[in-house]
């Protein structure tokens, strides 16, 4: 059964878990910490425990080195997923009724706590997780106090029957121990010289440290090689324009995989880093037509936009809330008055919350997985483009995925070209630079005849900035394959930082004047808004100050990249 989706779960506070394993044979005597300087006096006590731990049909989480397990006794039994971390490995817990099993063994169903996957949602999306092994586990406990009684370490002697319930999966019996700190024993200093002396007091007694990463690993043993592996990227041929694009996509991928939790989370910055990841990605499928074809990228690209758009409400309402609080708090804010600032500010970041529940709902929706899962399937068999596959494309190519712009005379230096990697990435780079040369030249023009509506200008500097976006991306991309783009990638981040600080202006600018119209149908003021537009209108101004100076950078960079990349087809 697949896992159900609930956006309004968030996931329980992670615990750090730092612990130490030891495998320890059946003659081996449990040793006596009691001699330890630290060490005050310790109690120990039996608890008989018993987990079974669920995994997709293709072990993704085990994969990713993620367990999630049921476990009942002791006095922690719950549901627990545990998480590579910094120093060592969080674990979320929550408890037995916050999820429920129905039938028993493998063929059991287990209603997963939505607030326990949310940090793994974005890998096991709405697959069904089953049951793939259980642990049985007779435990000792030692809990070691500190003087003053301050439980400090659990020494778990632990005697584990396993059973892997995969294909060709075996009963398991083995002995070991665990170390583990407790509270913030585990952050301080005087925590791991304990951990450093208790595990030289087991090595001394007979233990070895564990060469298994983990219970479920022992469980599982070679059984795990029956399970099918997940979508992969392709390796294709190292120097080919497809494995460079498939790379740079993969990247993207990933980057959404890692930021979905933090979204989830409302993580500081989290959403504007997926919504980067999401228009790169979305940006390397439409400048690399030709190389990646076919219907399957197109519809890719309408998903990635579809999605982008949701996480930039919410990105928008974000640096808008930023900026007027930075904003208001200079002195001609005080224009505003006290009330008026605090009501602005407090009413966009209700805009954010509102976008952001959007976004979650978003990110939980069977849409949103099935464009991961096509995501990693293209990934794993990219269309790669033959001869005949370009001709196709293009002709096929609509309004909604534009192909890159190419001249007839690009297009015949392209057929004369030898295809190799740096002949391919360079004439996508050509296409893209020269769409961005048009945009330019198309809002300067429409800057300096001073007749067409402010709102007009804005938008063409922002089709500036999104063609500087994706030739900066294909930059990026080119210089992994060994083009010399350092500088042209570095002169496109600079314009579009410069036009990114504009175009918040120009957003924030279309919040004050939504925000005076209600104002005024209530009969309001609205003088304090048109003061705040004025101020948005006035750093916009000020913004743009350094775009030529930017955009030059740009030019003259693209000129001396393709001076290199000529003189290298020569020689």
């Amino acid at each position: 059964m697949a896992p159900k989706t609930d956006p309004r779960a968030t996931a329980p506070t992670a615990t750090l878990e730092v612990e130490s394993k030891f495998s320890a044979g059946p003659e081996v005597v449990v040793p006596n910490f009691d001699f330890i300087p630290q060490v005050g006096s310790s109690t120990t006590e039996v608890r008989s425990l018993s987990a079974v731990y669920l995994d997709t049909e293709d072990l993704r989480l085990t994969r990713s080195k993620h367990t999630l397990r049921r476990r009942t006794g002791g006095p922690d039994e719950g549901w627990h997923l545990k998480a590579p971390g910094k120093g060592g490995r969080l674990e979320y817990g929550v408890g037995l009724d916050s999820g429920s099993v129905s039938g028993e063994g493998s063929s059991a169903t287990y209603e997963v706590p939505e607030e326990l996957l949310a940090p793994v949602r974005s890998m096991v999306r709405d697959h069904r997780l089953r049951p793939i092994a259980q642990v049985d586990n007779e435990r000792r406990v030692t809990t070691v106090l500190s003087k003053d009684g301050d439980p400090m370490v659990e020494f778990a002697d632990d005697h584990v029957t396993a059973f892997s319930m995969l294909e060709g999966g075996e009963k398991t019996t083995w002995r070991e121990w665990e170390i583990e700190l407790l509270g913030d024993w585990a952050d301080r200093p005087e925590g791991q010289a304990l951990m450093a002396a208790m595990s030289q007091v087991a090595v001394v007694a007979g233990a070895a440290p564990s060469e298994s990463p983990s219970k479920l690993a022992t469980a599982l043993g070679d059984s795990v090689n029956s399970a099918p592996l997940p979508p992969t990227p392709a390796k294709l041929p190292k120097g080919t324009p497809g494995r460079t694009v498939v790379d740079a996509l993969a990247a993207n991928v990933q980057k959404m995989i890692e930021v979905d939790p933090k979204v989830r989370r409302d993580e500081w910055d989290s959403v504007h880093q997926m919504r980067v990841a999401t228009r790169e990605l979305r940006s390397h499928l439409q400048t690399f037509h030709g190389i990646v074809v076919g219907d399957r990228v197109r519809e890719l690209e309408r998903d990635l936009k579809q999605l982008a758009g949701v996480l930039g409400v919410a990105r928008d309402a974000e640096v808008v809330a930023m900026r007027w609080e930075e904003l208001l708090a200079r002195p001609e804010g005080e224009t505003l008055g006290e009330e008026l600032r605090e009501h602005l500010v407090e009413d966009v970041r209700k805009d954010y919350h509102r976008a952001h529940r959007r976004v979650v709902l978003a990110l939980s929706s069977p849409q949103y997985f099935a464009l991961l899962d096509d995501l990693e399937a293209l990934l794993a068999n990219p269309p790669i483009a033959t001869g005949e596959d370009q001709e196709l494309d293009a002709e096929n190519t609509t309004e909604d995925a534009p192909a890159p712009e190419t001249s007839a005379e690009d297009k015949e230096e392209m057929e004369q070209e030898e295809l190799d990697t740096t002949a391919v990435l360079a004439s996508h780079l050509r296409s893209a630079f020269k769409k961005f040369q048009r945009r330019h030249e198309l809002a300067v023009s429409g800057r300096e005849e001073g007749n067409l509506p402010e709102s007009q200008i804005d938008e063409r500097f922002h089709d500036v900035r999104k063609a500087a976006k994706k030739l900066r991306y294909s930059a990026e991309a080119a210089q992994n394959a060994g083009l010399p783009t350092s500088k042209l990638y570095s002169a496109c981040k600079n314009l579009q930082s410069v036009l990114g600080d504009f175009q918040d202006t120009c957003t924030a600018r279309e919040f004050v004047v939504a925000r005076a119209d209600r104002a005024f149908k209530a009969g309001k003021n609205t003088f304090g808004y048109g003061v705040l537009y004025q101020m948005e209108r006035y750093d916009g101004l000020r913004a743009l100050e350094d775009y030529d100076e930017s955009v030059s950078a740009v030019f003259k960079a693209f000129e001396k990249m393709e001076s290199k990349v000529k003189k290298a087809k020569k020689s």
